[in-house]
């Protein structure tokens, strides 16, 4: 059985991780002794990108104001972030986290401006979740196969350990006191799946990619079906014993 190994930290996902604990402990300190919110300037808030705020859509999955969220998006940037920057390379996984943070602003502002009330749109969006959640996905998608284990007992493929993930994410986003960051998270999962569709599949530089990505995509939640086929010997009077196989 195949276990869940970290592999080396890539150097993006270094910088995004020291980044986002240095701006937690930041924030930590300038909110106890200056009573200063970090978090409040770098966030996403609706309609930020027509303000002086615009540079919060490139900051706000930096920073955020929980110690186990920060700690657990890392380590998942780590384990999962790090493997496709080391296949894909620098160039495509940051095209990759662009689409995510960016899709994850758009959603939010789809839902936020079109069916939520005036009061929710004061609610800013922040942290890693949303490009975890995305990172998880896509995970199922290109090493369905692979194996986690859970507790280091229960064994998991990727395919359905990964989702889960996902949605654990998407629950705590809904049942914070900031309940937009679902919709942050949802939109970073669906910039996910076009980025995978839009590079993996149809860009003639992903076509290395293309059909793992593709048999990804249709075996995500399919299961085998059990072979029909049969085995006969192929006899062959110059051999002893017979070789042959169909």
């Amino acid at each position: 059985m195949q276990q869940v190994y970290m592999p080396p930290i890539s150097k993006i996902n270094k910088i995004i991780a020291v980044t986002a604990a240095t701006t937690f402990l930041l924030n930590l300190i300038l909110s106890k002794l200056l009573n200063f919110d970090l978090v409040s300037l770098f966030a996403y808030s609706h309609g930020s990108f027509l303000s002086y705020k615009f540079f919060s859509l490139f900051t706000y999955p930096l920073v955020s104001d929980g110690f186990f969220e920060t700690l657990f998006s890392i380590l998942m940037l780590w384990m999962l972030g790090s493997e496709f920057e080391n296949i894909w390379g620098i160039k495509r996984y940051l095209k990759f986290l662009a689409t995510v943070t960016f899709g994850g602003v758009l959603f939010y502002e789809l839902i936020v401006g079109l069916f939520l009330k005036a009061h929710w749109m004061s609610l800013p969006i922040m942290g890693l979740q949303g490009i975890v959640g995305a990172l998880c996905i896509t995970y199922a998608v290109v090493f369905p196969r692979r194996i986690f284990s859970i507790f280091m007992i229960i064994p998991i493929e990727a395919r359905f350990f990964a989702p889960i993930l996902a949605l654990i994410l998407l629950w705590q986003g809904y049942s914070s006191p900031r309940m937009v960051a679902v919709y942050m998270q949802l939109g970073a999962i669906l910039g996910s799946l076009l980025f995978m569709y839009l590079v993996l599949i149809i860009s003639q530089k992903g076509r290395s990619d293309s059909s793992q990505a593709l048999n990804g995509l249709s075996k995500l939640f399919k299961t085998h079906k059990k072979s029909k086929a049969k085995l006969s010997i192929v006899k062959n009077n110059d051999e002893d014993p017979p070789k042959y196989w169909h």
